[in-house]
């Protein structure tokens, strides 16, 4: 998309940095055969862990970080006022919502962030990739890596 100022400038530091459009390397044949393995956790502890990291997060500092980013009147369009938490706890900090209500916010964001990580590597592995959660039995792990090995 024209307005998608982070995908451009991506694509832009692709072109600088190795003189090929971004495009030509989803193009190109792949270099060798591989396969993939994504050693994924379970949602649901992984939604656990998100909500953890956030209530860590404020309470080693985040809100004052925040305030700190506020004060120093920056375009809310700035990757730093988008990072995770941050508009919301921008929010809290102008009154608009109270600071449980920044958290709950952050995290509900942060978990939808990681839902598209999900889809992304399963887009990207295509249908033949192995999905093992971080909870998985060594046999299995075991098992998948020696299918790295068979033609």
């Amino acid at each position: 998309s024209p307005n998608d100022a982070p995908r451009i400038l991506r694509a832009l530091s692709v072109l600088e940095e190795t003189g090929r459009p971004l495009a030509s390397f989803a193009a190109a044949p792949p270099v060798a055969d591989w396969r993939g393995i994504a050693l994924t956790p379970d949602r649901k502890s992984l939604y656990a862990r998100i909500d953890a990291r956030f209530a860590a997060m404020l309470r080693a500092g985040a809100l004052d970080e925040a305030r700190a980013l506020l004060a120093r009147g920056l375009d809310p369009g700035l990757p730093a006022m988008k990072a995770h938490g941050a508009p919301w706890l921008a929010a809290h900090l102008r009154g608009e919502i109270d600071l449980a209500e920044a958290a709950r916010r952050a995290q509900q964001d942060t978990r939808r962030y990681a839902k598209r990580q999900f889809t992304w590597i399963a887009h990207q592995l295509g249908p033949g990739w192995l999905r093992l959660t971080a909870e998985a039995e060594d046999r299995r792990l075991a098992g998948a890596l020696a299918q790295l090995d068979q033609p």
